[in-house]
């Protein structure tokens, strides 16, 4: 939720600054565009205004009546300027202070716009324009001073940047409120799902009508699982009654006159009774304690090794458990099952000690270790494939770490087997990273 935050922050940010800037400078560029048209317009009725007082004698030559023109095109250097060219002769305003315009001649009708340097290194806009004077074609060029616009252009840029360092940290901070109230249900939406991972009650004040709906396809899929759970259960006691059939067929009188017939028979009923044992354990371990999804160590590992003691009632362990007092928040079943089948072989083959360590630092760590025989290096590169039994002598069908595999997989974990360095025996370590019922 944060780095989406920060993504719409950093998106939202990047847009205003870029959209005040290219305000900035196309700003300049049209406010400048507007006057310098404003100024043409000027100069085109200057021209209009200038046209009536020419004269030429017979001989060609131009002539001006100055006291007929704005007073400012005779002081000089006034920023306004006009030049008259007809042929070879050309007349200059006072106000150039005879500063040499330099312009060309034009056509009748011809216009044109350039940008020209004036007495005093001023900028100038020169409207120049060709026109008929008693038959003879005369080149009017005005020119204007740009220096006063070019001057108020760059204060109001100055200005308008002030005012975007205003602006823009009030826009932001703005946007950084908005975007939050936005997200505000989507936050909101968080905050709940994990009062669910927690296994807690939900707070229905305020919250979102699509938590609802979570919370009931959860329940939903919390139900499911249980009638799967439970159904697996009852087909294991279910099959408990035809395989003591089966044992007592297989011990009649009338199998022993076909004893290779009565040891197959007997061969398959164990395997079956020990595959539904097996099931029957799970149930047990998985139905031991509270039915929510966060696993507390405190509580459902006294619950499972109350179970473990039980099923081995014959031989007394001491179960040295070292964990967190806290909830992990871990789908409690599949824990459950993986420190299930863990700590059941590590005491079906330990002598005196199982250890077991849970850490939850930089994700969770589980060790679970024995004071038993151990293993050859040979047989811990073995450990782990679905099946693979070191010793036939024990009961079981070699599936318990396979399961532990599985559900390491499931998560993105990892299982290492080694020998254990404090009792001498076999190891197993299981990690999982961060998040990991996330993923």
């Amino acid at each position: 939720m944060r780095s989406l935050q920060r993504q719409l922050d950093l998106g939202l940010g990047l847009i205003l600054a870029a959209g005040f800037a290219i305000q900035w400078a196309l700003g300049d560029k049209l406010i400048q565009h507007m006057a310098e048209q404003q100024i043409v317009t000027r100069m085109e009725h200057d021209i209009d205004a200038i046209r009536p007082t020419l004269m030429l004698d017979p001989q060609g030559r131009i002539s001006l009546e100055m006291n007929h023109q704005p007073p400012m095109y005779s002081r000089p250097y006034s920023g306004h300027y006009f030049v008259i060219t007809t042929g070879a002769q050309q007349l200059g305003s006072p106000s150039l202070g005879g500063w040499k315009l330099p312009t060309l001649p034009l056509t009748v009708s011809e216009v044109q716009h350039d940008y020209l340097t004036g007495p005093d290194h001023q900028p100038l806009l020169v409207l120049t324009k060709g026109i008929t004077v008693g038959g003879h074609e005369v080149t009017i060029a005005v020119g204007e001073d740009l220096t006063a616009l070019q001057n108020n252009i760059r204060d109001m840029g100055s200005i308008f940047l002030v005012l975007n360092g205003i602006v823009i940290p009030l826009a932001l901070m703005g946007q950084w409120f908005f975007v939050r109230r936005a997200l505000k249900p989507f936050m909101l939406l968080r905050r709940e799902l994990s009062t669910l991972v927690q296994g807690t009650t939900m707070n229905t004040i305020g919250s979102l009508p699509v938590m609802d709906e979570i919370h009931r396809l959860l329940q939903l899929v919390d139900r499911r699982l249980e009638r799967s759970r439970n159904a697996l259960s009852n087909l294991a006691h279910g099959l408990k009654t035809p395989l003591a059939v089966l044992y007592q067929l297989a011990d009649s009188p009338e199998m022993r006159a076909c004893p290779r017939i009565q040891e197959t028979l007997k061969t398959h009923s164990n395997t079956i009774y020990q595959l539904v044992e097996r099931e029957l354990k799970r149930a047990r371990v998985a139905g031991a304690g509270r039915a929510d999804i966060g696993f507390n160590p405190a509580e459902d590992l006294k619950s499972l090794i109350d179970v473990l003691r039980a099923i081995r009632p014959d031989k007394p362990l001491d179960f040295q458990v070292e964990s967190p007092d806290c909830i992990l928040f871990f789908d409690r079943q599949d824990i459950l099952e993986l420190l299930g089948n863990l700590l059941d072989n590590a005491s079906k083959w330990a002598n005196h000690t199982v250890i077991l360590k849970i850490r939850d630092r930089d994700g969770l760590r589980i060790e679970v270790e024995d004071d038993g025989a151990g293993c050859s290096n040979a047989e811990l590169k073995r450990l782990g494939n679905r099946g693979v039994r070191l010793d036939e002598s024990k009961e079981g069908h070699g599936l318990g770490l396979s399961i532990v595999r599985d559900i390491v997989t499931l998560y993105n974990g990892r299982l290492d087997f080694k020998r254990s360095r404090n009792l001498g025996g076999l190891a197993v370590i299981v990690r999982f990273p961060p998040f990991s019922l996330g993923s």
